[in-house]
């Protein structure tokens, strides 16, 4: 297929560089011409190399060599074509395919974080992204209630987190959230040795001022009428001790059970955790169970989910017990990591509660490319040296976990991130309205959810000073890498689930099959208008400029001959025509 006319061509030379001029897109432009206009093309461009940049025949020869072998096999490198063409990396139609779907970028995370998830996904032969997502979510667990993140003024989110992993039943999840939650159940275990003895005189001393108190009372409830005076004032007395023993009952400090972990619950039982752990917990699984809990499919009866709306933003918990005051949890915090077949998005999407309340909204989605049929037996063990940095890494933030009462402290962006966290959101904004549209629910909190990552990240690299640190621009820059990854497999998540498309994305991908039928790799506006008579000049504006934002094409204003007005050429990107033609 000729990619550009001859003049076309031409003026895309005279636009060239010594450092593009032997690029693969040069030679790519030049070969998908006609057979007898190939060389001439060749040439032109040997010439522009030599008596415009100065190069030498033998940089040519050696270029042309190398592009003989990409010619072998234009497809290979598409990519790297329309890149240096200027098109916008290619964003599929088809993203909810795992193929289509972006590896976790794992080289972001802090070099500890990094060095551990790559050792055991090695290892255990599981995908990366299984077990990135997974450490994302430990560390969510030992920072959630400690720290808190200030995008900006009057605008702070918790550092807790909703993970859903999608993998198939061979993709090995348990043995990887056995690996990583290790560490936490050491740390639990060893808390709640600790605290063993502690608790123990704690309850000891709360017996002993309950029995005092309950003789106090007995005391001072005695009848002073025809006791002697020094009676009645051991009587007042008595009164006194009362009032004492209560004070100190409801001053009495006493050491707490320690826990950080729970498996599969039910809403009741999320509720009582909470309070009976500080307002803080983490539920981590490897079997899915809990939509099916909440979803009713053992009680019968869909469960009451506000628990799990709550806990995910901070918003106040209450609970009401028969024959006991009613509590509430202020603050509550919980970090959730979930791995399930894939049979579980359709599952939860025709649950009305879990998308009309907002729960499916809150979770970063997974979906690992397969490693099953790919994996090797003789695998290099997890070193040492890597398993423990990140464990006392772990560590220094638990302990952090384990001691913190009160209120969370404020992490702050430096000025590089604030800035970055606002070009975000004004980037962001109209796609609201836009091409993520469909997703409203879970973009509307994606800016958050960035926030978030990058303040867990932040507590990793700082520990127990996280507060006291600025969080820098790299940081926020990773999280909003690691964001990009989430927002396409969120995508492909809902779309499995059965996620309507929004009326531009049905146009675009039409003017997208349209444009195929063409047979060619450029249109003028007009042909593009013939191709597809459902649109006008007007209507066809917000699809082409989908098309253009996802990579397909690229449209350019051409000089006009004479005193004409600027037209418009779309052009198509190597690695969309490549791709559909399948080389």
């Amino acid at each position: 297929m000729v990619y550009l006319s001859r003049a076309a061509f031409s003026d895309w030379l005279s636009a060239t560089t010594p450092a593009n001029i032997f690029s693969t897109a040069a030679f790519f432009l030049a070969f998908n011409a006609p057979e007898d206009e190939q060389v001439d093309r060749l040439g032109e461009l040997q010439a522009v190399a030599l008596n415009e940049h100065r190069l030498s025949g033998k940089d040519f020869q050696r270029a042309l060599d190398t592009a003989e072998v990409w010619a072998g096999d234009w497809g290979a490198y598409r990519d790297t074509i329309a890149e240096q063409l200027g098109f916008a990396p290619l964003e599929p139609f088809d993203e909810d395919k795992p193929d289509a779907l972006p590896p976790f970028p794992v080289e972001v995370l802090p070099p500890v974080l990094r060095d551990y998830a790559l050792a055991v996904s090695e290892s255990i032969q599981a995908p990366v992204d299984m077990a990135a997502v997974g450490l994302l979510a430990v560390c969510a667990l030992a920072a959630q209630g400690v720290w808190k993140i200030e995008v900006k003024p009057d605008w702070v989110e918790p550092l807790n987190l909703y993970a859903l992993i999608i993998a198939r039943p061979s993709e090995r999840k348990s043995p990887v959230l056995r690996e990583i939650a290790c560490p936490v159940y050491d740390f639990e275990a060893a808390e709640q040795a600790r605290r063993e003895q502690p608790i123990r005189e704690g309850q000891a001393k709360r017996q002993i001022l309950e029995k005092r108190l309950a003789a106090a009372i007995d005391a001072a409830a005695k009848p002073a009428k025809g006791k002697s005076p020094a009676a009645q004032a051991d009587g007042l007395c008595a009164e006194q001790d009362v009032y004492d023993l209560q004070q100190e009952l409801a001053g009495l400090q006493e050491a707490k059970p320690f826990r950080l972990l729970a498996d599969d619950v039910t809403p009741e039982a999320l509720t009582s955790l909470l309070a009976a752990y500080g307002g803080r917990i983490g539920v981590f699984s490897a079997e899915g169970g809990l939509f099916k809990i909440l979803s009713g499919l053992y009680s019968g009866q869909s469960a009451n989910i506000d628990g799990f709306l709550k806990a995910y933003s901070g918003d106040p918990v209450r609970i009401d017990r028969k024959g006991r005051p009613s509590e509430t949890i202020q603050d509550p915090a919980l970090t959730l990591l979930l791995m399930a077949q894939p049979q579980v998005l359709t599952e939860i999407a025709g649950n009305a509660d879990f998308s009309g309340k907002g729960l499916l909204a809150r979770f970063l989605y997974s979906l690992p490319a397969s490693r099953v049929g790919s994996r090797t037996y003789r695998t290099k063990p997890i070193p040492a040296d890597v398993r423990d940095t990140f464990c006392q890494t772990l560590a220094a933030m638990l302990e952090v976990q384990a001691s913190h009462t009160g209120p969370a402290q404020i992490i702050r962006l430096s000025e590089e991130a604030d800035a970055l966290s606002e070009a975000f959101a004004n980037a962001l904004e109209p796609r609201l309205c836009g091409d993520l549209a469909d997703m409203e629910g879970w973009a509307g909190k994606y800016h958050g959810q960035v926030a978030r990552i990058a303040g867990i990240l932040h507590c990793f690299e700082n520990g127990p000073d996280a507060g006291a640190e600025l969080l820098t621009g790299g940081t926020f820059q990773a999280a909003a890498t690691i964001g990009e990854y989430f927002l396409a497999h969120a995508r492909a998540a809902l779309i499995r689930a059965g996620l309507p498309k929004t009326p531009l994305r049905r146009d675009a991908e039409y003017l997208w099959q349209r444009l195929q039928t063409g047979g060619k790799a450029y249109f003028t506006k007009k042909e593009v208008l013939r191709l597809c008579q459902r649109f006008d000049a007007e209507s066809i504006r917000p699809p082409l400029e989908e098309l253009a934002r996802r990579g397909y094409i690229k449209i350019e204003r051409q000089r006009p001959e004479g005193k004409g007005r600027p037209s418009e050429t779309v052009f198509i990107s190597p690695a969309a025509l490549l791709g559909a033609q399948g080389d």
